[in-house]
């Protein structure tokens, strides 16, 4: 489910609003999966380049080993900060991301992890999806880029996906 709202940044009732219904359906919070915490970053995926401010936060639901993925994100729009939020909420089948987490510490450790960020935002879809087959693609000799496609296949194994879960 996608969609805006008007909200103060930083949307503190709309999470809010997630954790309580969230909990009172049997779901638990995911801190240690998901640091909760606003960053922000350029999105290359959009004419003028805007800046973004993006949190995650994660729930589970044991019992139906299922997750709940939440995205709340602000656009800058010219020198100002919109109060118009997009949220996505996404439940899926629970996905041990225990290989992409490992990825992305390495990104970390090479110092690589922004200017790969920015390359993965620019081959982002419409529906928010990475095409990574599109990326792979058109930079042959990324081994980071390869790696990331082989690891997003294994991750997300019974989906048929161009490209790669929640933006990060």
């Amino acid at each position: 489910m996608n969609y805006y709202i008007r909200a103060k940044y930083p949307a503190d009732k709309v999470l809010q609003f997630y954790d309580l219904e969230f909990k009172r359906n049997g779901w638990i919070d995911s801190n240690g999966k998901m640091t909760r915490q606003w960053d922000c970053f350029t999105d290359d995926t959009v004419e003028g380049n805007p800046q973004v401010r993006q949190l995650l936060a994660l729930w589970i639901n044991p019992k139906l080993r299922t997750e709940a993925f939440l995205a709340l994100r602000y656009v800058k729009i010219g020198d100002k900060w919109g109060d118009e939020l997009f949220v996505v909420c996404q439940i899926q089948p629970e996905i041990d991301t225990t290989r992409l987490e490992k990825f992305f510490r390495k990104l970390e450790e090479l110092k690589q992890y922004q200017e790969f960020m920015r390359l993965i935002n620019s081959y982002r879809m419409p529906n928010g999806e990475v095409d990574i087959e599109k990326a792979v693609r058109e930079n042959p000799n990324n081994e980071l880029l390869k790696e990331y496609q082989k690891v997003i296949r294994e991750t997300f194994p019974s989906k048929n996906i161009e490209g790669a879960g929640p933006n990060r």
